[in-house]
This record gives structure tokens, C-alpha cells and sequence, in this order.
């Protein structure tokens, strides 16, 4: 996959929008696309991200310039390994593509999905890179705790259950973009706060949509990508009969091509996170617990993951952290919030640790278990 380069599959199709432009003109531009590419005269400034304006405090009438995005960009001879890390890294679904200081072009996430569907990726069980920690709503939930959701978790779709916790449908930003956020741009100023809270406490289920793809646990990961293509969607809900068991989405899958396939040991990349100081002292400590139980977990990847919340009263920043570990002996996944990065952190790997050594203290027993029943002879290899 190292050898796919970017001048391969990078795409002309993107869409503009004008730096001093206004929220409510970049509305109407997400009803078709998810991701706007901001220019000041022809000079690239960023990128705008539909959910970084879907917020319930947000005029339709303010500038765009105050939530412009910054993104890394690559060049034509760009990686397909490099290109799914940067996207893990910033949380991106596309990255443009320059040539001689000009933006010639695009690459998204389904580019490099499509490329590595016959890739041995492919062969993969869906169970293998699901999210198991699973976030749902119930349809009678209102749209402002949605909103919510959606911003404290960086995700932009949710699996609706009703009472009985059965799958009826799903809601994504895009729908409260077309019922919530889009038609309060033609409202008087006057009405527009009153107007905004009325449409914000509707429940869920009248806007959701009520078809959701889901695949099997049991399914390959190529099966999931065709799917994911061929629907138009970003995510699909992993079931086991008619339980809910997981969900899978691009990034995912993005972190499966991430991966180095030569060599042992850890890849780590975390997201998220400001200054290169408070990553590498991270990286120490969490370099230090992963040999700790380097003889259960073997190799694999880790992805550290990094959202800031909202500010306590006493106007201090609230961070969450969530570490995700697919390692060939077994899957983790430990998340916490804190009072700064460094704070979310430590608490997060304290939780893993933990989760890590019951873990050990199990493969322990159950290795003793074997052996006992062997010396008594009820146990055949």
C-alpha cells in the first residue's frame, strides 16, 4: 500500500466556499457535501467542517472565518500509508492534494478505501475493528442532547433504539442540518432564539431516518467497504442476530491501512493533542505500560484519541481521552475525561491498565486451568 501514491487517485471534485462568506451560505452548501474548502481570493485557508457550525448558539449571519479548520497538505507523490495516518491524526475524512504551492485536488476517505478492498485488509472479520463502546439514543430524546452528543464524541451519525432497546433508525448531522439548522436562516432576529429552542427540543424520531445499514459481525471487511461505497454512507451498525453489538466506520478502517505490516511491536499515533512536549511525555508512559504487558499483548496499534470538552464554571478546560488497542492479544478500549490533556491522559491509562491487568490475571488462570487438566489427563491438545 506504500507504493499507492496520491497522483493515483486524487479527485478534481470539491467544493469552495469564499472566506468572508456567512454560516447560513455554508448550510445550504452541506446539503450536498460534508466538507467546504475555504479561499480568501485564491489563497487556501482551510477547510469547514459541517460539524463544527452545527451548534444550537450559532447565527446563521456570522462569519464562517471564525471556525475555519486548519488540515495538513500532501503532495502528489504522497503515500497511501501517509495519507490514512494524517487522516486518523486530525480527524479528516479528506485531505487536498498541492502541486507547486497550488491545491490541484482532493483525496478522500472512499478513494483510499476502494483502493484497498482486495488488499489483505479485506479478509478481515468486521468484529476485528468495530467500536464496540457503542453511543445510542432513544427516540424520544431531543435534539439539543443530540447536538451534544455529537460535539463531545467528534461523530456525526448515532444508532436510534426505541424502549426496548430494538434498532429503529438513525440520525445524522445531516438531518438536523435540513430540519433544525437550515430553515432558522430566513427567521426574523427577533424569533430566532425562541424559534431555535422550539426546534431544538423535537424528538428524535421525527427527523431520524429509519433505514440503517448493518452487516454481521461475522462479515469480512471488504464486504463492509463495498457496502459503505455502494450505500453512500460513512458507518454501519455490526449486529449478531438482532443485537446491537458494534459499530464501524471509515476511520476504523482507516486505522487497518494505518498500520505498518512489517515488524513487530507497538504503532502509536495520537490525535488530538497541541505541543510535541506533552506528546512524547505521553508516549513515555504509555510506552512503559505497554511493555509491562508486552508478553500477553505481543504487537499491535494504538490510537490515542483527544476532545476538548466544555469549560468548568471556574473557566478551567475539560479533555476527553480514549485509548483503542487492537494487539494480537485482544482488543482495549479506555476512555476518561480530565482537567487538561496531560490529566484526561494519565486517568485513561490508568483505566487501561487496570483493564489490562485483569486481563493478564485471566489469560493467568486460565493457563493454570490447562495445565491442571492436563496433569490429570482431561485435557487433549
Amino acid at each position: 500500500m506504500e507504493n499507492i501514491k496520491a497522483r493515483e487517485i486524487v479527485s478534481k471534485d470539491f467544493e469552495e466556499i469564499d472566506y468572508d462568506a456567512s454560516i447560513g451560505d455554508a448550510i445550504k452548501k452541506f446539503k450536498k457535501r460534508k466538507v467546504l474548502y475555504v479561499f480568501k481570493d485564491k489563497e487556501f485557508k482551510g477547510v469547514l467542517l459541517d460539524r463544527k457550525v452545527i451548534k444550537p448558539r450559532i447565527d446563521p449571519k456570522a462569519k464562517i472565518k471564525k471556525f475555519v479548520y486548519s488540515v495538513p497538505k500532501i503532495s502528489l507523490d504522497t503515500n497511501l500509508v501517509k495519507m490514512a495516518k494524517l487522516m486518523i491524526e486530525n480527524n479528516i475524512k479528506n485531505i487536498p492534494v498541492f502541486d507547486k504551492g497550488k491545491m490541484v485536488g482532493i483525496v478522500d476517505q472512499d478513494m483510499i478505501l476502494k483502493r484497498v478492498i482486495k488488499k489483505e485488509l479485506g479478509d478481515k472479520k468486521i468484529s476485528e475493528v468495530m467500536t464496540r463502546d457503542l453511543i445510542l439514543v432513544n427516540e424520544d430524546d431531543v435534539l439539543a442532547r443530540v447536538i451534544n452528543i455529537f460535539h463531545e464524541y467528534n461523530i456525526s451519525h448515532l444508532p436510534v433504539v426505541d424502549d426496548k432497546g430494538e434498532l429503529v433508525g438513525i440520525v445524522r448531522m445531516f438531518d438536523i442540518l435540513r430540519e433544525v439548522t437550515a430553515p432558522l436562516d430566513s427567521i426574523e432576529a427577533g424569533t430566532y432564539i425562541s424559534e431555535k429552542r422550539s426546534r431544538l427540543s423535537t424528538p428524535v424520531r421525527k427527523i431520524m431516518g429509519t433505514t440503517v445499514e448493518t452487516i454481521n459481525n461475522k462479515a469480512k471487511i471488504k464486504e463492509g467497504i463495498e457496502k459503505m461505497i455502494s450505500r453512500g454512507v460513512v458507518y454501519l451498525v455490526v449486529t449478531d442476530g438482532k443485537d446491537i453489538v458494534g459499530i464501524v466506520t471509515g476511520k476504523d478502517l482507516l486505522e487497518q491501512i494505518a498500520i505498518p505490516k512489517k515488524g513487530k511491536g507497538f504503532y502509536i499515533t495520537f490525535s488530538g493533542i497541541g505541543t510535541i512536549f506533552e506528546r512524547e511525555e505521553m508516549l513515555k508512559e504509555l510506552e512503559v505500560v505497554l511493555q509491562k504487558y508486552a508478553k500477553i499483548l505481543k504487537s499491535g496499534d494504538v490510537f490515542v484519541y483527544f476532545k476538548k470538552l466544555k469549560e468548568t464554571p471556574q473557566g478551567k478546560k475539560v479533555y476527553n481521552c480514549r485509548i483503542r488497542m487492537g494487539t494480537e492479544g485482544g482488543f482495549f478500549v479506555a476512555t476518561d475525561n480530565g482537567l487538561g490533556p496531560q490529566d484526561a491522559f494519565y486517568l485513561t491509562l490508568d483505566h487501561l491498565e487496570r483493564e489490562l491487568y485483569q486481563h493478564k490475571d485471566m489469560m493467568m488462570s486460565r493457563s493454570y486451568d490447562k495445565e491442571f487438566l492436563k496433569n490429570i489427563g482431561l485435557w487433549e491438545d
